[in-house]
Parts: structure tokens; sequence; C-alpha cells
């Protein structure tokens, strides 16, 4: 790790695992922003990200003496538990995730406005349909890898363990889950961008 930034991480770290608070404060002022920026991205809500940020620097005094520099960095080790700790907060609230609300690569989710009208809901839920039904088109192994993806919220390593097969196959089957919607969808405009 040659760049100076990580270096400094890491002797934070260690104070830290030696009951520094003020080697955490440090490190706090230097990674919370980011860190919320990326829980906001995941979780659409500032208290609740900044909940998610309180309990990483819990987790980061509580295991910081556990920590493999020769594993990850420092942000890299926070920023995963950061992102676990937003997951299980999404998944503790059951969240329904609509397929047409879900980035392809990050799997997140965007909040519904407040103002909307019934003609919206009727809109969304016509989208819904559409898109169900071309979720039905696809072969087994795609429909069955988007519906693990959506519906149990799950991420490209746990489809992959819960049917047994390497994580590229799993990534590959949703990338051409993904590419199949597409085409299925794109005879309607409104819906070719949702997916």
């Amino acid at each position: 790790m040659s760049d100076p930034k990580d270096y400094e991480e890491q002797e934070l770290l260690q104070r830290i695992a030696e009951g520094d608070n003020r080697a955490l404060q440090i490190l706090h002022g230097k990674t919370a922003r980011p860190l919320h920026s990326m829980a906001m991205k995941i979780l659409s809500n500032s208290a609740e990200a900044e909940e998610v940020i309180q309990d990483v620097f819990v987790l980061v005094w509580k295991n910081a003496h556990k920590f493999n520099f020769q594993k990850a960095k420092v942000f890299t080790w926070m920023a995963v538990m950061m992102k676990n700790r937003c997951i299980d907060r999404i998944r503790s609230k059951k969240r329904r995730l609509p397929l047409y609300e879900i980035d392809e690569y990050t799997e997140k989710s965007i909040p519904e406005p407040d103002d909307r009208t019934a003609a919206d809901h009727l809109t969304q839920k016509e989208k819904a349909k559409i898109i169900f039904d071309a979720v039905k088109l696809l072969p087994d192994p795609q429909r069955e890898v988007i519906e693990l993806v959506f519906n149990s919220g799950m991420t490209h390593v746990e489809v992959s363990k819960h049917l047994g097969i390497s994580i590229g196959t799993a990534k590959s089957r949703i990338r051409y889950a993904y590419q199949r919607l597409r085409e299925n969808l794109g005879s309607n405009p409104t819906l070719m961008n949702e997916c």
C-alpha cells in the first residue's frame, strides 16, 4: 500500500485497536462523509444513512484488532461493512423493490415520491405487470436468478450459493436476463430504460 492515505488509515486503525478514542475521531473525520454519501445512494434517507455510519464506527471500534491489513484497505473494509448494514436495514424493513426501480449494477432502491396521484400509481402498476410478464418469458435459469435478485433481495454471491453455481455463472445469467428483458421490452419505448 504505497498511498500515504492508506498508511495513515492503517496507523489510525492500529491505534483504535489499542483503545485510542482520538484515533477513532480522526478516522471518523476522514471517512464519515464519503461513507455517508455511499449510504445515501443505497438508502435515500439521511437519518438512516447516519445511523448506518454510526453502526460502522461501532464495528470499527469493536473489531479494529481483527482487521487484516494484507487483505484490504481500511476504507474498503469500512465500505463493505456500510453496504452490508444498508442491505440489512432494507431487508429488515421488508421493502419490496419493484423491478423497474433497480439499478443493474448497484441494486439500490429508489424511493417513490410522496405526492403521486392515483394515475401515477396505476401507471406504475401497469409497468410492473408488463415487466412481470416479460420476466415470465425468460428461460428458466435466467428467470430464476432475476427472481432471486428482485424478490428475495439476494446478491450475486448469495444467488451463486443458493443455486450451487459459480459467481461468474450467476453474474452471466443475471446479465443475460437483463439483455433479454431489454429485448422483450424494446417494443415499449416507455419501458426500454426501466430495466
